[in-house]
């Protein structure tokens, strides 16, 4: 509750409607946990880790294919070696990141700027563009 009111005090996140206070803690602890979980489990060392339903149907890579790897990497500070699992991953993290963080903003001129640059159509034209590129090319080169 005190984090929910230091965070909407300072005009960093919004809440809209009882469920969106609702679902706010259960979000953060699956995020935490699913962080805290990619940080200790190396996904290439357990068999168990969710696997790319593309790759074993169609035997190509998708752009999502080597998230895991990559989000391990960067949890551990290895920015190259994320960028050799999955470069689309490394550059649209920060753009999904700074989407989501639009949607909890509080109303008002701050919010308005922010979501005019953040989704303004060319931005997610240009994500879309960059997403079907890097699926052609990774499938070319086989990275």
């Amino acid at each position: 509750m005190a984090l929910q009111r230091y965070l909407s005090y300072h005009g960093l996140i919004c809440f809209s409607s009882s469920m969106s206070k609702r679902l706010f803690y259960p979000i953060v602890v699956i995020g935490c946990c699913g962080l805290l979980a990619l940080f200790f489990l190396n996904p290439v060392d357990y068999i168990w880790m969710p696997k790319c339903p593309i790759k074993m149907l169609f035997g190509i890579e998708c752009p999502g294919c080597g998230f895991q790897r990559a989000a391990h990497a960067l949890l551990h500070g290895r920015f190259i070696e994320a960028i050799g699992y999955n470069l689309f991953f490394v550059v649209a993290f920060p753009y999904l990141i700074s989407v989501l963080l639009g949607n909890f903003l509080r109303e008002g001129r701050l919010r308005q700027k922010y979501k005019k640059i953040v989704e303004h159509k060319w931005m997610t034209y240009g994500y879309i563009m960059l997403f079907f590129i890097w699926f052609i090319i990774r499938n070319i080169i086989k990275m």
